[in-house]
């Protein structure tokens, strides 16, 4: 099966926080890969997740939900690189 190509990123204010994103996103069957923070954007605990875009208002409620403190959401083009928020 091709994997699907995500275009959002989630980026963290804390390393803890992108771990207990990635756990609370497997509960809830989100696919979610975390992945190094783009250079761009290093102003992050460097660990960030990319996400589906369908995903973005169920990953919005489990932080808000789970206490999870992100950073931002940005849409990324393939190479994994900010295109803007």
């Amino acid at each position: 099966m091709a994997e699907v190509v995500k275009n959002y990123l989630i980026t963290f204010k804390a390393t803890a926080m992108a771990y207990k994103f990635e756990n609370y996103c497997d509960q809830k069957d989100i696919e979610v890969k975390m992945v190094p923070v783009p250079s761009k954007l290093s102003d992050s605990c460097g660990y960030a997740c990319r996400i589906h875009k369908e995903d973005i208002k169920k990953i919005k409620n489990i932080c808000e939900n789970k206490n999870i403190d992100y950073g931002d959401i940005y849409k990324v083009n393939k190479s994994n690189e900010p295109i803007n928020k």
